[in-house]
Formats: structure tokens, sequence, C-alpha cells
């Protein structure tokens, strides 16, 4: 087994939600941006977060639903990840710098 096997079933058994990153899309944050405009997952997917700006981001999203999440406060470099339990699109943005937007489409 790979180290991200094991780090993977570990993170399964100890940290619900948590995968290895390898197995899921990154989205990075630089210069006050998401790196990329929309991604595309299954559902129970996750999506990691990598803060590789000098400022702090937030991670929020409008579920579709239309329930406002106002999500995760990042660190300059602090990664994170959000599991998506639910199909149909979500809207991500931080709430620190309003023009940072994508979108994530869970079939």
């Amino acid at each position: 087994m790979t180290s991200c096997g094991r780090l993977s079933l570990i993170a399964f058994l100890l940290l619900p939600g948590l995968a290895c990153a390898a197995d899921t899309p990154v989205v990075v944050q630089k210069d006050k941006r998401f790196d990329r405009d929309s991604v595309e997952i299954a559902r129970g997917e996750a999506v990691t977060f990598m803060n590789q700006d000098q400022v702090r981001h937030n991670i929020a999203l409008r579920t579709p639903d239309g329930e406002n999440k106002t999500g995760i406060v990042q660190a300059p470099g602090e990664t994170s990840q959000i599991t998506f339990d639910q199909a149909g699109l979500f809207q991500i943005h931080c709430l620190i710098h309003p023009q940072m937007h994508m979108s994530v489409t869970v079939k």
C-alpha cells in the first residue's frame, strides 16, 4: 500500500470527510483568485483548497438549495478539504475578497 493509500485509510477511520489530496481535485488560491473557474466531481467526493497566497482567504459556499454557508477561514499556507454529499451546483466564493468565485458541480 502506498503512503497515500495508508493516509486515506487512516483519514477515513479517524477523520471522516478527509481524503488523500492526490485523489481529489486541487484548487489553488493565489493572487486573490481561484486557479480555476469550475470543478466537476461525483457525489461524496472532496475538493482540496490550497491557500498559496500571502493573505487570508475564506471558502464560503451557496448550496444548490440556496443555503449560504460561511465556510472556512484559511491563513497563508493552509490547505482545507470540503466533501460534497449533495448533487447539484455549488457556488464557491471568498467573503474577504469578493472577486474570488468559482463553482463545483456535483453529479
